[in-house]
């Protein structure tokens, strides 16, 4: 597989240090016992371009057979039909909530627990800051805590701290060599201003060169 080298330099250190973007999807630790709820990959290049083939089914031994980010990273492209460039740095984007609520973590751990537990939709122990902030604008994020994604949320965790240990920024993990891993909200970021944005200018961008191609 061949890269586009000629990156933006106007774009974020993150996509610029990054030569292949994989979405995941992710499915319960069992998904593979419910076929409407599995793993589902898909992989694009540095010009937006799907590469390889998408491919749905339980990570789950995936995950348990890789030693480190590298192995990870090239079961992932393998079943996506991609020859992996051991040097080419991807930038994972995960489906599924990276992480529990303070709260949560000091109730669990034995921590000071808040003197106060206000209703539903800000219940601390139930939504991170994360889910309080879309609910205020308007988007209903689910709960790792009482929804039913307990299993996706422990099974992309388990994946940031086998494969992806350190915090590089806030939001962003890495293992400091091929992988870079964020938490994804597809949902959320196609009603984003910034998204809409970058799609009309991706889409006029691509009529021009269409229309110069046909000169």
């Amino acid at each position: 597989m061949t890269h586009q080298k000629n990156l933006d330099r106007s774009a974020s250190p993150l996509i610029t240090q990054a030569e292949i973007f994989i979405g995941w999807d992710v499915g319960g630790w069992d998904c593979d016992r419910n076929p409407r709820s599995r793993d589902a990959l898909v992989v694009l290049d540095v010009g937006r371009q799907v590469v390889g083939r998408p491919w749905r089914g339980n990570l789950r031994l995936i995950i348990n057979e890789a030693s480190d980010a590298g192995e990870f990273l090239q079961k992932l492209l393998n079943l996506c039909e991609i020859d992996y460039e051991g040097t080419s740095r991807a930038l994972l984007a995960v489906d599924a909530p990276l992480a529990f609520s303070r709260d949560f973590v000091a109730l669990v751990s034995g921590g000071d627990v808040p003197e106060t537990v206000y209703r539903n939709d800000w219940n601390p122990y139930l939504f991170r800051e994360t889910e309080r902030f879309l609910m205020a604008h308007g988007i209903r994020p689910l709960s790792s805590v009482k929804d039913m994604i307990g299993s996706q949320a422990t099974k992309a965790r388990h994946v940031v701290s086998r494969f992806a240990p350190r915090i590089l920024e806030t939001g962003v993990w890495t293992d400091d060599q091929r992988l870079f891993l964020i938490e994804a909200y597809p949902s959320a970021a196609n009603k984003s201003y910034r998204f809409r944005s970058l799609r009309d200018a991706f889409l006029i961008a691509e009529l021009r060169i269409g229309r110069l191609a046909d000169e």
